[in-house]
C-alpha cells in the first residue's frame, strides 16, 4: 500500500516555500523603496513649532517660535512674555512660500514685542508683537521675494 500524505507533504512544504521567497524578494524591494519616500517627504515639510508663554506672575520673556523644516514651512509664533518679560521672535519661513511666525506680546509691565519671524521664497514676513504699557513693539519679519513685509507692533502707552 502506497503512503499518499508524504507526496502531500512534500508538495505543500514546496508551496509554501516557493510563497516565502516570493514575499521576502518582494518585501526587499517595496520596503526600501516605501521607507526612503517616508523619510524623504518633501525633506520634511512641516510647519515650526510655536513658542511657549511665559508663567504668570514669572517677569519671563515668551519663547521663540520655531522654524519651518527643510523642505519648507512656517516659521512658529513667538510666545507671550509676562510683566516685564519680553515677547518671543517669531520662526522663519523655509522653502519656496514659507512664512514667518508672528511675534509674541511683550508682558504687560513694559515688555517689548518679539520681532516676526522672516519669510522665505514668495512668503510673507510675519508682524511683530504688540508691547505692553511702555514697552516696544516688535518689528515686522521681511517678505520673502514676492512676500510682504511684516507690520510693526504697536508701542505700549503708559
Amino acid at each position: 500500500m502506497i503512503n499518499k500524505s508524504k507526496p502531500l507533504l512534500s508538495t505543500t512544504l514546496s508551496l509554501f516555500i516557493l510563497a516565502t521567497s516570493i514575499f521576502i524578494y518582494t518585501s526587499s524591494i517595496i520596503f526600501p523603496t516605501t521607507a526612503y519616500a517616508v523619510s524623504h517627504k518633501n525633506g520634511g515639510n512641516k510647519n515650526g513649532g510655536n513658542g511657549g508663554n511665559a508663567g504668570k506672575g514669572s517677569n519671563g520673556n515668551g519663547g521663540n517660535g520655531g522654524n519651518g523644516g527643510k523642505g519648507g514651512g512656517n516659521g512658529g509664533h513667538g510666545g507671550s512674555g509676562d510683566g516685564t518679560g519680553h515677547g518671543g521672535n517669531g520662526g522663519k519661513g523655509t522653502g519656496s512660500n514659507g512664512n514667518g511666525g508672528n511675534g509674541g506680546h511683550g508682558g504687560s509691565k513694559g515688555g517689548n514685542g518679539g520681532k516676526g519671524g522672516n519669510g522665505s521664497g514668495s512668503g510673507n514676513g510675519g508682524n511683530g508683537g504688540d508691547a505692553g504699557k511702555g514697552g516696544k513693539g516688535g518689528e515686522g519679519g521681511k517678505g520673502g521675494k514676492g512676500g510682504h513685509d511684516g507690520h510693526k507692533g504697536k508701542d505700549g502707552y503708559f
